[in-house]
């Protein structure tokens, strides 16, 4: 309060957040608030967009997803919550099967809050950090396998083959790719390829057109998938 008891005036800036109660709390603590709405953070009127990035984490089948606002962290959960996929997209990036950098500390502040646990944060709070961070991130992830005598690159989608132009592999490829890799030199079943990267799929014909595809993109390498008479496949590795 000023000395004649008018309440002392102060400006707060929004920042776009329809929930904040700080401009209220000052209200309540005899300020004379003017608020000065600079933007306003809202839900576009078209979500599919937005949708189809939320069931893709759900899924596993992009790896990474950049947040560069506590407020679209927000809108991000509100928009799997309200498609029932929290709990999935959650465990998603818990275990780092999809990458989730924010571009600062309070971005990855809001992202824990959300339920959002692992997160990418670079030390300075800038674009270019964000994208440098990630891209670190993703350097460590890169498996070297020597297959047919080739050197063969795997990092997330992109396949290299003796050090020539990177080939990207369709979701289902890498998939099963990803399973045969994780356990090198053992028989992995058509049953369980077809479970573990086709949804409620009966037919193990997929599996074997799919390896089929994997094989021809992999080159000379692709041989190393090899076929188990009646059991499954395996991917032999030097």
């Amino acid at each position: 309060m000023r000395p004649d008891g008018s309440p002392r005036r102060v400006a707060v800036q929004l920042d776009g957040e329809p929930r904040s109660t700080f401009a209220g709390t000052l209200r309540t603590l005899g300020y004379d608030v003017v608020a000065v709405p600079v933007y306003t953070w809202a839900l576009p009127d078209a979500l599919a967009p937005a949708e189809r990035v939320v069931t893709a984490v759900a899924e596993r089948t992009i790896d990474a997803v950049t947040f560069t606002s506590a407020h679209a962290v927000s809108s991000f959960a509100g928009i799997a919550e309200r498609m029932g996929l929290s709990d999935a997209v959650g465990a998603a990036f818990e275990v780092g099967a999809v990458l989730l950098v924010c571009v600062g500390g309070v971005t990855a502040a809001r992202a824990k809050a959300e339920g959002f646990g692992r997160c990418v944060v670079p030390s300075k709070p800038r674009l270019g950090a964000m994208v440098q961070a990630m891209v670190v991130e993703f350097s460590g992830r890169a498996v070297t396998l020597d297959l047919g005598g080739s050197r063969v690159a795997v990092q997330g989608r992109l396949v290299s083959v003796g050090g020539g132009a990177p080939v990207r592999l369709t979701d289902r490829e890498h998939a099963v790719l990803e399973t045969l890799v994780r356990r090198p030199g053992a028989v992995v079943s058509k049953r369980e390829l077809l479970d573990r990267v086709w949804s409620g799929e009966s037919d193990e014909h997929v599996v074997e057109v799919t390896v089929g595809r994997l094989r021809r993109r992999l080159g000379a390498a692709g041989a190393s998938i090899e076929t188990v008479v009646r059991r499954g496949y395996r991917l032999a590795t030097r």
